[in-house]
């Protein structure tokens, strides 16, 4: 699996990331002019706005450091680190990087009342990525007051931009033409397919069940991994508006069968977590213990008896880590923190984009994590990479809340 591709599938790895970083590479390429980034260096467009560079401590890791120095088991340790958590992410919304930039907006949705103008400047990035998650965000949190600046998306020149700008109108009450979203899942490209099959779930309205099931049987020229996740798109869109059916599409590509299936695998164990599918509980278990050497496991329901499962210190997993800590989030989405091991078992990886699946697991973990996971998340939020500082600081948010 080429890792570059991996990490632009899933830079929701937050929220809009299954549709916006599998759609058109998470961000990559596109501006509002029409032009595009170069797609030899995707997610690297520089924004129109830079920050200056961080040179040594801020205030507010200051503040962080003197208050939590016992730990963050305290109300003024977590507020400050919640505080921290909140500037970093708008600092990295004007970060160089189009990928940065659009999760930092992702990030501080748990913010509602902070993210407004960070969104408002996203609307007019040169990327068409960012475009979209800051469209898709008004959308969400209903941000009636930015509306009047997403009218304006809908005759964008990135069709991706459009239907989120739809959506956007859509969710805040405005009569908007969804007729192009439709003529996106039937006609565009793959990318388009995806995304407009995403927009759809998104919308809520079930009318648009049969035109996702024709969308379903037109897929079958395309190649064959691209057919797998345009199918897994519409299931999870068709399973969002209703149809429970379509869960048993996305609980069959969690088998592997080849290093090929690990993509899709990936992308199903972090819809099942989003679904909350708890009849893949099992599943999702069986791909986080399982070894080279015990392929399956004694069936127990997360938070049991565990008899003959390996020793995490010493065991050799038969998945790689971007599927067992994928499927580790999803159980902890659902409730079932006790794969929290996964996470510190790669806490220290060398590969980023890792290190940024530890943060998802942390933060959905939750409180389940205790002090232990917000003094790792504190810790990732001055890592190198700043693809693992703005997922370290969403993470915390997601964890300690709006406040």
């Amino acid at each position: 699996m080429r890792k570059q591709t991996w990490i632009r599938r899933r830079g929701r790895m937050f929220g809009f990331a299954l549709a916006a970083a599998s759609s058109f590479a998470g961000c990559s390429s596109g501006s509002s002019g029409g032009e595009s980034a170069g797609r030899d260096d995707p997610g690297l467009q520089p924004a129109a706005r830079q920050p200056s560079g961080r040179q040594g401590a801020s205030e507010s890791e200051r503040r962080l450091s003197d208050a939590a120095s016992g730990g963050f088991s305290t109300a003024v340790a977590r507020s400050e680190l919640r505080e921290h958590a909140l500037e970093l992410l708008n600092e990295l919304a004007f970060s160089e990087l189009a990928e940065v930039r659009a999760n930092a907006i992702e990030g501080l949705q748990s913010a509602p009342q902070r993210v407004e103008p960070i969104v408002r400047a996203g609307l007019a990035d040169t990327n068409l990525g960012v475009r979209f998650v800051a469209a898709m965000t008004v959308g969400k949190l209903r941000l009636k007051n930015t509306v009047p600046l997403v009218r304006p998306l809908l005759h964008d020149s990135s069709s991706h931009v459009r239907a989120a700008a739809a959506y956007a109108l859509a969710r805040n009450g405005v009569q908007v033409d969804l007729t192009p979203i439709s003529y996106m899942l039937t006609s565009g490209d793959i990318w388009e397919r995806r995304q407009a099959a995403y927009v759809l779930g998104e919308l809520g309205n079930a009318s648009a069940i049969p035109m996702l099931k024709d969308a379903a049987k037109q897929s079958t020229t395309l190649p064959k991994l691209e057919r797998k996740l345009f199918e897994l798109h519409l299931s999870e869109a068709l399973a969002k508006l209703g149809d429970s059916t379509a869960l048993h599409t996305i609980r069959a590509a969690l088998y592997t069968s080849s290093r090929e299936d690990v993509e899709s695998a990936v992308v199903a164990a972090q819809m099942v977590g989003e679904l909350q599918d708890r009849d893949s509980v099992w599943q999702l278990v069986q791909l986080v213990e399982q070894t080279i050497d015990r392929p399956a496991g004694t069936p127990v329901q997360p938070g049991g008896e565990r008899p003959n499962w390996p020793n995490p210190a010493t065991a050799q997993y038969l998945q790689p880590k971007e599927l067992r800590l994928a499927a580790t989030t999803a159980l902890a989405k659902m409730g079932y923190p006790d794969g929290l091991y996964v996470a510190e078992q790669y806490v220290s990886d060398p590969d980023p984009a890792v290190r940024a699946q530890v943060t998802f697991l942390y933060g959905a973990a939750g409180s389940a994590g205790g002090d232990r996971s917000l003094e790792r998340l504190s810790a990732l939020m001055r890592d190198e990479s700043p693809q693992v500082r703005v997922a370290a600081a969403s993470a915390v948010l997601r964890i300690l809340g709006q406040g």
